[in-house]
């Protein structure tokens, strides 16, 4: 019997949400546009795919999930529903960082950034598949220093960095965030790791934040 799968992609703006079945890929798949109606939406998305597919919640096989980086609450709609899902069916979860999904099948030497905030960046250098550099939250002033020591070919990222104008002659991959992430990806890289047996903790699992969230603390208020 084939192994199928649920793959769930909450990361940013648009959200994705495919079924995939070893042998055939991606069987079915919905995005919506509108961050703030992930929460609303997930579990109908879920439940159209499974109805379009004639396939139930018992014919899974693991739920495979874009762990991030990306919106805060966005990832942790699609773990909540994930692991809710994973606990009730006994099933694993597999997480692919999303930085790996955006430098899949790219020849050689790949710097991957995504814009954080002003002056910050998720980046990650990687070799046909294989990261030379991990995923991590750094500064801008950071990156020409990975470019110095591994001389990437390209340069992955939604935002090229102010620092680099002419700097450096990098082929530049430009990323629309207004455009769904590549389940086709997620899939094959989910299906890998599923393979090999590279689970999830259910129980201890958490987004891919890369950074500390910041909070603050209100201020005294008088009832007077």
């Amino acid at each position: 019997m084939s192994h199928k799968f649920l793959l769930l992609d909450t990361t940013y703006a648009v959200s994705s949400y495919a079924l995939a079945e070893e042998g055939k890929g991606v069987v079915a798949l919905r995005h919506h546009a509108e961050a703030q109606e992930q929460a609303a939406v997930i579990n109908n998305m879920i439940d159209t795919l499974l109805k379009e597919a004639s396939w139930s919640c018992r014919d899974l096989s693991a739920v495979i999930i874009c762990s991030g980086p990306g919106s805060y609450t966005g990832m942790r709609i699609s773990y909540s529903v994930a692991k809710g899902l994973c606990y009730g069916l006994e099933l694993p979860l597999v997480a692919v960082d999303r930085l790996s999904v955006l430098a899949y099948g790219k020849p050689g030497v790949s710097l991957v950034a995504l814009y954080a905030r002003t002056g910050e960046y998720f980046a990650g250098i990687c070799r046909d598949a294989e990261w030379l550099v991990a995923p991590r939250h750094c500064e801008e002033n950071a990156l020409p220093r990975y470019v110095q020591q591994l001389a990437p070919q390209r340069l992955i990222t939604d935002r090229v960095p102010a620092i680099w104008q002419d700097a450096y002659p990098l082929e530049v991959e430009q990323l629309d965030l207004l455009q769904p992430l590549n389940m086709d990806f997620l899939y094959m890289l989910g299906r890998e790791k599923y393979r090999a047996g590279s689970y999830e903790d259910i129980a201890y699992s958490e987004p891919l934040y890369l950074k500390p969230v910041y909070t603050t603390v209100p201020g005294k208020k008088s009832i007077l």
